[in-house]
C-alpha cells in the first residue's frame, strides 16, 4: 500500500485559492478509501465535493497548469482502462 506524506504536496499549491487546496485535501483523502482514479473514486468525489471538476478546472488554470494534473489524471484514468 502507498503511503500519502505532505512532502508529496506542492508548495506552489499556496498560491491557489482555499477551494482548489480544499479539493487536494478531498482528493488525497479519498485516496485512503480508493487508491486509483477509477469509476468509484470519481463517485466518491462526486458524493463528498460535487463541484470537484470545478475545482479540478480552477486548480488547473493558471500557473499550476504546466504541472501535470490534468496529464496525471488522464494518464491514471487510461491505466484504469487497460
Amino acid at each position: 500500500m502507498q503511503h500519502w506524506s505532505p512532502s508529496h504536496l506542492n508548495t506552489e499549491l499556496a498560491k491557489k485559492p482555499v477551494r482548489c487546496l480544499e479539493y487536494v485535501v478531498v482528493q488525497e483523502m479519498v485516496h485512503l478509501i480508493e487508491l486509483s482514479h477509477n469509476e468509484r473514486f470519481r463517485a466518491i468525489l462526486d458524493r463528498e465535493l460535487p463541484d470537484w471538476r470545478q475545482r479540478l478546472d480552477e486548480l488547473n488554470s493558471g500557473h499550476l497548469a504546466d504541472e501535470g494534473w490534468e496529464v496525471a489524471m488522464a494518464e491514471s484514468a487510461a491505466r484504469e482502462a487497460e
